[in-house]
């Protein structure tokens, strides 16, 4: 197969284009490489930070509010 050569940005683009179950497969896959379960486990350390900011407790949160709120966060509300 051809190696391709883009930016990062793009490739994040593109994976938001894919159809949900392609997402998913493509999460699967970079989480059975070590190195992204040790940036999972921070990136979750940090939401709980970024919450907590907020006055907000992860375990008393729905899916869909944590999902909301991480909305807000990444669009810097």
């Amino acid at each position: 197969m051809p190696v391709l050569t883009i930016a990062a940005d793009q490739v994040i683009e593109l994976i938001r284009q894919l159809p949900k179950d392609a997402r998913v497969d493509a999460l699967r896959i970079l989480l059975a490489d070590p190195d992204w379960g040790s940036l999972l486990a921070d990136g979750e350390d940090r939401l709980g930070e970024q919450l907590a900011k907020r006055g907000l407790d992860r375990s008393r949160m729905s899916p869909d509010e944590i999902e909301r709120a991480i909305d807000e966060i990444a669009e810097g509300r």
